[in-house]
């Protein structure tokens, strides 16, 4: 039976001079689902893996659960989404409520999308 583990990736808030901005990698089964995006996303990921005895590989994170739009949780989103679609040949996965889907593209990601 395998457990579910979890790599915290940031723990600051949107203005912390000194940590990321809140962020974890959910671990089960060699797969990986991030909670929330903020900006660096890569930069963390790959920062975490310096010190984290979990490999979090790229390809193996199956999608991105959204809390909310604050800037701070959800400003890699544009950058992760298309790091997936171009370099790992896949489109992002989006997991949030209704509410935050609905204001997602025009409230966030239109200006560095459309």
């Amino acid at each position: 039976m395998s457990s579910l583990q979890f790599v915290a990736l940031g723990v600051g808030d949107a203005f912390s001079a000194k940590y990321y901005s809140s962020c974890l990698a959910l671990h089960h089964d060699q797969q990986f689902l991030l909670i929330d995006c903020p900006h660096p996303i890569r930069k963390m990921l790959r920062e975490a893996n310096q010190i984290s005895p979990l490999n979090i590989n790229e390809a193996n994170i199956l999608g991105v659960a959204l809390t909310h739009l604050h800037a701070d949780h959800c400003s890699g989103l544009e950058g992760w989404a298309y790091f997936s679609f171009f370099v790992l040949r896949q489109k992002a996965k989006l997991l949030c409520h209704p509410h935050i889907k609905k204001r997602l593209w025009d409230g966030c990601l239109a200006a560095g999308m459309e």
